[in-house]
């Protein structure tokens, strides 16, 4: 789909973005701004808080700490508080938590989850963001089948069904933004 420089990236610049709504909300652009870091770093603290809780899940209480540590010290690192790196921050611990279950135990609500999750990190982020998150995606995926040893044909059409209903039905549900980019 690229960047349209004249409509923008439907995260970021794009006009009809949810937070271009968002800010218009609010009569101080700064205020709408600074107020939807802190909501998506809330958001980025809690996605990160479920999957070191799966992961790590002797550590207890600390996990809470440690999740909040993680999200807000990412802060002191970057040069700036940008909301599209804030939403792959959201969405690459919701993936990862996603692909292991949906490869464990396929359901339908899965495919449903993906496509919300590629619709938020596309429409609050960037595509630059999204795909790197189908990077992430697609490297834990093939991971996953080298460590558990599955069916190729099986794994292949799993996966696939899944990127490509997520990704379609990101692209039909934000196409109020989509067709102009296109």
């Amino acid at each position: 789909f690229g960047i349209s420089f004249f409509f923008g990236d439907p995260g970021k610049w794009h006009p009809w973005s949810p937070l271009s709504f968002w800010e218009k909300l609010f009569n101080s652009p700064k205020f709408a701004y600074s107020w939807s870091i802190i909501i998506l770093d809330i958001l980025a603290a809690i996605s990160l808080y479920f999957l070191l809780r799966r992961i790590i899940p002797n550590l207890g209480r600390m996990v809470c700490l440690l999740s909040v540590v993680v999200v807000f010290g990412t802060h002191q690192a970057t040069y700036s508080y940008n909301r599209a790196w804030i939403t792959m921050m959201i969405g690459a611990p919701l993936l990862l938590m996603l692909l292991y279950d949906y490869y464990k135990h396929p359901k339908v609500y899965h495919l449903f989850i993906a496509i919300f999750l590629f619709w938020f990190v596309i429409f609050f982020g960037n595509f630059y963001n999204f795909t790197r998150l189908l990077s992430l995606g697609l490297f834990f995926s093939v991971l996953y089948y080298i460590y558990f040893k599955a069916s190729l044909k099986k794994f292949l059409l799993k996966s696939g069904l899944l990127f490509f209903i997520g990704i379609a039905g990101a692209v039909l549900i934000g196409f109020w933004a989509f067709y102009s980019i296109a």
